[in-house]
């Protein structure tokens, strides 16, 4: 799959021409237009570690704490629910307008970094002969459990919904079906499946076949644009849900974590309340290639002197783990206030589309295009658009706006 080049810097088109497979770097930043560049591409054909469902061979019998399986199901995930009419998620090769493709990613990056493996101590699972980490996800592993609520029990909420076909979870690791926490989740999802999803896409596939006499081409636009900031809204309230519900039962798990990681986990699972608030709807594959997976630490943060490394040699890195940890330590009126800032930013549609390219020139921009950037989006924050509000509600925003921002981005102000 190619995404077309004019979407793409010349710059980083550039340094495509050098390299056609995955670099780490490449995928954070963005900016890649061939699959063989994504983070996916080291095993996605690879049966041998991510086997094709149904698998007649082992009697459709999943292993729910081997990474290759877990992403086996969301591959055919991905492939069940797209829709059967009006390709609402893509073509069927990829489906990659899929928003599933953004949970793949989180699950590759906590594989990649040892952290699915990780339940604690010094060291970190070492790497098998091909470099790449062990398969073996830990049952003590706190990322390893907070996945499989969002892939596994992703799956088994599909397959209650009848979306995908069935399989049988193996239990000689653990049991997880006997979890609380994991039963919780599976519900959750569930109810997405038959409510939301199912929802957007009979609008989609209505809408895909309305003639143009039924629907002129700016309605069209207009319904499918507002179905799928409402998918997306329902999708970050059941993952919401699931978050609170994952903390809850891991807390045996979270014990385990070094004090960095575990700050960073806890602020980690913020994150979907500032997602939220911006109405984010870039989680395809598409978008994760045209603006990159983001600069997550490549190491589990076992201790300070890791943090010291990400500073000296990887600094994206160091920044947005940094951010991340910011948001463990932020109280409940900062986190509202951030929330509130990004809800009335992102009212205005083409302020919510450029989201990623926003927060990439608030943290990497140069001086200039930094504060142009910040007296656009506080001028908007503060102008009563597209809803009508009072004067004590524009100055709420504003001082909203205000906190949030200094809450955001105080260390770069320092710098």
């Amino acid at each position: 799959m190619c995404l077309p080049t004019e979407e793409i810097p010349k710059q980083q088109q550039q340094q495509q021409q050098k390299s056609k497979k995955f670099e780490l770097k490449a995928w954070q930043e963005g900016g890649i237009s061939s699959f063989d560049q994504t983070c996916y591409a080291d095993y996605w054909d690879d049966e041998t570690i991510v086997p094709s469902i149904p698998i007649s061979s082992s009697g459709d019998t999943m292993d729910p704490f081997d990474f290759g399986h877990r992403m086996a199901l969301g591959k055919c995930l991905i492939r069940n629910t797209a829709g059967s009419k009006s390709n609402c998620w893509g073509e069927k090769n990829y489906s990659e307008k899929h928003w599933y493709w953004a949970y793949l990613a989180q699950l590759d990056w906590q594989w990649r970094t040892g952290r699915l493996s990780y339940s604690g101590g010094s060291t970190i699972a070492p790497k098998t002969t091909t470099n790449l980490p062990t398969t073996i996800i830990s049952t003590a592993a706190w990322y390893g459990n907070m996945n499989a609520n969002f892939s596994v029990a992703a799956y088994m909420g599909a397959m209650k919904a009848n979306l995908v076909p069935s399989i049988k979870l193996d239990t000689w690791r653990k049991n997880i079906e006997e979890d609380p926490g994991f039963q919780i989740c599976v519900e959750v999802w569930y109810e997405f499946w038959i409510g939301p999803h199912a929802k957007y896409l009979t609008t989609m596939e209505s809408s895909a076949a309305a003639s143009q006499e039924e629907q002129d081409a700016e309605t069209k636009e207009t319904l499918e644009r507002e179905a799928l900031i409402e998918v997306y809204r329902a999708l970050w309230e059941a993952h919401t849900d699931i978050i609170h519900a994952g903390v809850e039962h891991n807390r045996q798990e979270e014990a385990l974590l070094p004090e960095p990681e575990r700050k960073f986990a806890m602020g980690w699972c913020h994150m979907v309340e500032l997602f939220a608030a911006m109405g984010y709807t870039l989680l395809s594959l598409e978008a994760l290639m045209v603006n990159g997976a983001g600069y997550l630490p490549s190491q589990v943060l076992l201790d300070e002197s890791v943090l010291e490394h990400l500073k000296k040699n990887k600094p994206d890195e160091y920044q947005q783990t940094m951010q991340v940890m910011d948001l463990y330590n932020a109280t409940s009126l900062q986190l509202d206030s951030m929330c509130g800032f990004f809800r009335r930013l992102t009212r205005w549609e083409w302020e919510r589309q450029q989201m990623p390219i926003t927060l990439k020139i608030l943290n990497k921009g140069a001086v200039v295009p930094k504060t142009k950037l910040l007296l656009r989006i506080l001028t908007k924050i503060i102008i009563p658009h597209p809803t009508k509000s009072t004067l004590m509600e524009r100055s709420l925003f504003a001082a909203a706006a205000a906190v949030a921002t200094g809450a955001l981005f105080m260390k770069q102000s320092a710098k």
